[in-house]
């Protein structure tokens, strides 16, 4: 089965990630995104080009997907919009990604 691939320019996907529980750190080429609950770092991140030039291709975007612990097509809905802060957190901690907090 082939998922169709729904192409993002890196600034869609910046702007997901910074409204969507993550924290933005800009370094030399890339700004890197770490995922937090209630302003702490969870240990999940990833990176982005600067670039805004073309879109990111299903590469770097299998990549993202590995890096953050989700499907392919489950990160094409979380920048798409479709899927929440919610369901990352839901599915990351579904598959043992993510702890549940300590009170």
């Amino acid at each position: 089965m082939t998922i169709a691939f729904r192409s993002f320019k890196p600034e869609q996907c910046r702007k997901a990630f910074r409204n969507k529980g993550f924290k933005e750190k800009k370094k030399s080429h890339h700004y890197y995104y770490y995922l937090t609950e209630d302003g702490l770092i969870r240990g999940i991140f990833t990176k982005i080009s600067h670039t805004n030039r073309k879109s990111i291709g299903k590469t770097l975007f299998s990549q993202i997907a590995k890096d953050l612990g989700v499907s392919f097509s489950f990160l094409q809905d979380f920048i798409g919009c479709p899927a929440t802060y919610e369901d990352l957190l839901n599915i990351l901690r579904k598959d043992g990604r993510l702890q549940d907090k300590q009170n």
